[in-house]
């Protein structure tokens, strides 16, 4: 579980705020390179690169694109190889955004974006990047999926979909690559400890003037256990698929919503 990384490069989308710089952070402890891709001013790059030099004394760069147009994932996966030949050991397809709205109200065009950035792009980077991986026997490609890919949930359609469809890509990939070294496998978080959860609450204290606590319950009211999952512990279950304890552990879904999709 706690064997060395520092051979390894990860390309982790999304990095740059929440879970994605979690899993970042957490592989840049055991030694891994690292390449952030993901949103931000030129501020916010530079101190999410520089927290990781800083703290694990690892090298870091980021490759900007926009994940919804498939000529720059194309580009970032060619800036990644050319950085790093044969291209990285870890794939982490982390990078996502939620909308919410009824079917019948939702945008065309952000359905197709919901599914351009959460499932094309993991399959396009898997694509491209697989070769570099089958050539070392060695690889992982782990998909940050959600209790949503478990589950429909209303107003969320498009988000659902997408999420879906990463499972089964999760599932299909394992089996085409079984023989090669390289595992594709799948975490699935409930609520997590992140900006966004913060403020849904926040919103719910002002819209309903609700107590911090009451709307914490709120949010978390669909999972059992009544407390989110942490970025860290996404970061530990990240780290466990890439240690050789998960060598034999391909197409299989980590599940970390504290019991809500086992009601």
């Amino acid at each position: 579980m706690a064997a060395s990384l520092a051979s390894h490069i990860a390309l982790v989308t999304g990095s740059t705020s929440g879970v994605g710089f979690g899993i970042a952070r957490a592989l840049a402890s055991r030694g891994a390179a690292i390449v952030l891709t993901g949103l931000g001013d030129d501020k916010l790059i530079q101190e999410c690169q520089q927290s990781i030099k800083d703290d694990f004394d690892v090298p870091v760069s980021f490759v900007p694109a926009n994940l919804s147009d498939q000529l720059q994932v194309h580009k970032l996966a060619q800036t990644v190889i050319k950085d790093h030949p044969p291209g990285p050991d870890i794939l982490v397809n982390n990078a996502g955004f939620v909308h919410v709205s009824h079917v019948e109200s939702h945008p065309i065009e952000v359905w197709d974006q919901l599914l351009a950035v959460m499932l094309t792009t993991p399959f396009l980077l898997t694509k491209y990047l697989l070769p570099g991986m089958r050539r070392k026997e060695w690889g992982r490609i782990i998909n940050i999926n959600s209790c949503h890919g478990l589950v429909g949930t209303a107003g969320k359609c498009g988000y659902s979909a997408a999420k879906h469809g990463l499972m089964g890509l999760t599932k299909t990939v394992a089996m085409d690559i079984a023989d090669t070294g390289v595992t594709c496998n799948s975490i699935n978080p409930g609520v997590v400890d992140t900006q966004i959860f913060r403020s849904s609450v926040d919103k719910l204290v002002t819209e309903k003037g609700i107590t911090k606590e009451a709307a914490e319950m709120e949010v978390l009211a669909k999972q059992p256990i009544k407390k989110c999952t942490t970025v860290d512990q996404i970061g530990e279950a990240a780290l466990f698929l890439c240690s050789s304890a998960a060598d034999t552990m391909t197409g299989a879904t980590i599940t970390m919503d504290g019991g809500w999709t086992a009601t």
